[in-house]
């Protein structure tokens, strides 16, 4: 069963976020690397419902999200035990990124929020704080 947590792990995971100009919008990046063995899921797990997808809350500003936050990488699609439907996810890395207009000089504070499995356990969900500058 995916469910299983272990206490005081360390996180398997590697995360950057840089910011790139788009036209006359940016798109802030949240490029993650993974141990070996480790996954996070998709934006859109599939699955049964359970799963626990990644997320990014951007707080109040000046600043306006357009659209809903994309991905990038080779997903994977497979079944797991325990979970009814295919489940997505992705191995090694993986880009998360949200489109936004804003000034340049802004400084955006925010929080990103996932899960990470392996193919015996899944670690506690996390939230970590992020601060961005438009560039």
């Amino acid at each position: 069963m995916l469910s299983a947590s272990a206490k005081g792990s360390k996180d398997p995971s590697k995360w950057s976020i840089s910011v790139t100009k788009s036209g006359d919008m940016y798109n802030v990046v949240f490029h993650v690397f993974l141990e070996p063995n480790w996954h996070i899921w998709s934006l859109n797990p599939g699955g049964d419902g359970s799963l626990i997808p990644p997320s990014f809350e951007f707080k109040t500003g000046t600043f306006s999200l357009v659209d809903h936050a994309g991905e990038q990488g080779i997903a994977v699609e497979s079944d797991f035990d325990g979970i009814a439907g295919k489940v997505h996810y992705y191995f090694r890395e993986v880009q998360f990124n949200q489109l936004l207009k804003a000034h340049k000089g802004e400084v955006i504070t925010g929080t990103y929020s996932y899960q990470l499995c392996s193919e015996k356990m899944c670690l506690p969900p996390k939230t970590v704080p992020f601060k961005i500058k438009i560039p």
